[in-house]
């Protein structure tokens, strides 16, 4: 799953953005959750968000595997 967080650790809320599944050569198929601007965007106006690659086991996110810097 590609989420964003508040937290350079990729601790905390994530924000689900899109689902994907690698196939056996390690190509992505992407399946959108949402627009992107929705969930980067909040009405206090810019914040710092990171993209963070987390697994999906049945609609439960776990733990961030991968943060963007």
């Amino acid at each position: 799953m590609l989420a964003t967080s508040d937290n350079p650790e990729g601790s905390g809320v994530l924000t689900p953005i899109a689902n994907f599944v690698a196939n056996p050569a390690g190509a992505a198929i992407v399946d959108a959750v949402s627009a992107l601007r929705k969930p980067l965007s909040t009405a206090a106006g810019p914040e710092r968000r990171y993209l963070v690659i987390a697994p999906d086991d049945d609609g439960k996110i776990g733990s961030a595997v991968k943060v963007s810097p």
